[in-house]
């Protein structure tokens, strides 16, 4: 084995947890060898934080190797001279002994960066033979493995605390990590993952997510001509899974390595991010949401009558091609992808058809209040299709409390007058609403200005609440801030005049 792992394995019996001795382990009757290896002063630099330098001085000592200081150097500048030789020096104890044995029984075990796979197995087995399963236990609870041989609950999902209306999304770190792993298992470099790819990918793991199984992925998400999985699918899946359930993400991030072996330092909580809690402003005039600014990913339910056109929509969303074929929604069906903003923001868009769902859903607070926005759709080419959305807010008044957007779909059709009693204009201006936005699956420039329109209405919920007059809002608040002006200059001047009275009196 090589020296270093010697820092990272103690006692795995349970009797020694309590007692002094568990940690560094006495290494006697060994065979040392040193085998060349390429110099890498980062792997030094990025290992020397996680090493227990009191133990390392103990167990060289041991080897009969007391050259090192007895406190852990600092490195401050790594290209001077005399650190190049210090890290040389730590390269040669560190990296470069490794058990004679592996190499006897197999050539291939070890390489010139390390054990391969074939010797860390013939490393154990050795372990195994001798009787030091307390060396074999150690690696595997520093892999945060139980005596049941399964994964600590703390590492699959560690604690995070997530305020009252607040969401989870994925950090920079994250993404980054996802980026990785989506480049390292294309192997075709095609720029898309297959059924193989993604095969090797999840292995580690008990395979495709059981919440990707329950939204029938991959039709959730982007893919190229294929059906392969796109890097813009691959992260917008997981922003929506971090989204809807983190705990998911946290299992899969644990699992597919994210804590990695030259960055122990990097928690699993490193790859996600907790936003700001979604506070309501109550003026005199109606309640809506404040806007938000750390939000990058939105959840919206495509609401509508049968018929009207909402899956086409969605399958538009993930730029698949429009099909004739009519085939009515049962169970609800969710797709995600990116929007790209005014101002060159890019968000994450989760469409919803709730599908048989929809009353019970319209009708639950918490599944509301984990709606960004609505969008309220009808054929603008069948004369009754209005007048469901009209009798839908008349049953649910809660959903007026809501940002929403109004589409006009199927808008390369012949336009009918419909049967309501307000037709869609006269109704949404009565709401204090913009106007319906006409679109059809086969315009993109008319999708793509509707989805960034339902993204503005999530990051700016009060310009698209109905009865919200934000230019009236902000008009009420000129006379207060006058107000607070004028007291601010009263106490000013308040505090001069007792200032100089009191200099008078003296």
């Amino acid at each position: 084995m090589k020296f270093m792992t010697t820092n990272f394995v103690q006692c795995a019996v349970r009797s020694c947890s309590k007692t002094t001795d568990a940690f560094p382990l006495q290494y006697t009757d060994l065979t040392l060898i040193r085998q060349e290896t390429e110099f890498d002063p980062d792997f030094i630099l990025n290992i020397l934080p996680r090493l227990d330098w009191n133990a390392l001085v103990k167990v060289a000592a041991e080897l009969g190797n007391n050259a090192l200081p007895a406190d852990k150097p600092e490195i401050e500048n790594p290209d001077l001279d005399e650190s190049q030789q210090l890290l040389k020096d730590l390269h040669n104890l560190l990296v470069e002994f490794l058990k004679n044995a592996l190499l006897e029984i197999s050539p291939t075990a070890v390489t010139s960066t390390g054990i391969t796979e074939e010797g860390f197995i013939l490393l154990n087995k050795l372990y195994a033979e001798k009787g030091r399963h307390e060396t074999t236990w150690g690696i595997l609870r520093s892999f945060h493995y139980t005596d049941s041989l399964s994964l600590e609950d703390t590492f699959l999902y560690p604690k995070l605390d997530v305020p009252v209306n607040s969401s989870v999304e994925l950090s920079p770190e994250g993404y980054r990590f996802l980026v990785d792993l989506f480049v390292l298992f294309d192997k075709d470099n095609d720029g898309g993952l297959n059924d193989l790819e993604l095969e090797s990918l999840f292995k580690p793991s008990p395979g495709i997510p059981k919440l990707w199984q329950e939204f029938n992925f991959p039709q959730t998400t982007v893919r190229n001509d294929l059906g392969n999985i796109t890097l813009q699918g691959w992260l917008a899946q997981w922003s929506m899974t971090t989204y809807l359930d983190y705990k998911t993400t946290t299992a899969y991030l644990a699992l597919l390595g994210f804590e990695s072996q030259h960055q122990s330092m990097r928690k699993i909580t490193d790859a996600l991010k907790v936003t700001r809690p979604r506070k309501q402003r109550n003026p005199s005039t109606r309640s809506y949401r404040n806007s938000v600014v750390d939000r990058n990913v939105f959840n919206c339910y495509v609401v509508g009558s049968p018929g009207s056109g909402k899956s086409s929509l969605l399958t538009a969303f993930l730029n698949r091609p429009f099909t004739e074929v009519y085939s009515p929604t049962i169970k609800p069906f969710t797709v995600v992808n990116s929007v790209e903003m005014t101002g060159g923001k890019q968000c994450y868009l989760i469409l919803e058809e709730l599908g048989e769902l929809e009353p019970a859903v319209l009708e639950n607070q918490s599944r509301l209040d984990s709606c960004d926005v609505l969008c309220f759709v009808y054929d603008s080419s069948d004369p009754d299709s209005f007048t469901y959305l009209v009798e839908l807010c008349q049953k649910n008044p809660i959903l007026e409390r809501l940002p929403a957007v109004y589409v006009a779909l199927k808008a390369d059709l012949d336009r009918q007058q419909q049967r309501s009693s307000m037709q869609p204009d006269a109704y949404t201006s009565k709401l204090n609403m913009t106007s319906p936005l006409h679109v059809s699956v086969q315009w993109p420039q008319a999708l793509n200005e509707l989805f960034v329109q339902l993204s503005e209405a999530a990051l700016r919920p009060g310009s698209a609440t109905p009865h919200v007059d934000l230019e009236e809002e902000e008009s009420n608040l000129i006379p207060m801030a006058a107000i607070a002006l004028g007291l601010g200059a009263f106490a000013v001047t308040l505090s001069w005049y007792l200032r100089s009275f009191s200099h008078g009196s003296h």
